[in-house]
């Protein structure tokens, strides 16, 4: 048996048996007695190296499941009106430049292959970076504006 397999077979993830000539069958030791055990045949020599294979199938099940909550590439075509709105409000731009911005991150990504993981956050980092973002008034701001607005509003009922 190979040095590699000898820490996996002491910790009880793999199970191994020797059959007739060189050949060795390798067990995934699963912990659920409902999955079925996976089985690697292979023959083993000492000048070959021990065949690659992906055991855990449960990471990428699981990846699969997250990518499925990220915006994709089609999230650019297709900005739903909700987010412009946010976008127009939090960053100094209108509605067409938050257009334009994705148009310009397809391209860019078109034309040099590139991926992002979240192209919702993508296009926040480029408004960002283009428009800055919009001073909102500081809470005793607020305050001010809205004590000017309330003597207003009493001003305008007494005449």
């Amino acid at each position: 048996m190979f040095n590699a397999l000898k820490p996996l077979k002491k910790k009880g993830l793999i199970i191994t048996k020797k059959t007739s000539g060189q050949t060795t069958t390798i067990k995934m030791n699963t912990s659920s007695e409902n999955e079925p055990v996976q089985n690697l045949n292979y023959t083993s020599s000492e000048s070959e190296p021990l065949p690659v294979q992906n055991l855990n199938t449960h990471k990428k099940e699981k990846e699969s499941l997250q990518k499925k909550d990220i915006y994709p590439l089609s999230y650019l075509d297709q900005i739903p009106e909700k987010d412009i709105e946010q976008f127009t409000g939090d960053y100094k731009c209108n509605g067409e430049q938050v257009l334009e911005m994705a148009e310009k991150i397809k391209l860019y990504c078109e034309s040099q292959n590139k991926r992002y993981k979240n192209y919702r956050a993508t296009l926040q980092g480029w408004l960002l970076r283009e428009y800055k973002k919009r001073s909102r008034p500081s809470q005793k701001a607020r305050y001010v504006i809205d004590e000017v607005r309330n003597v207003a509003r009493l001003m305008s009922v007494d005449k």
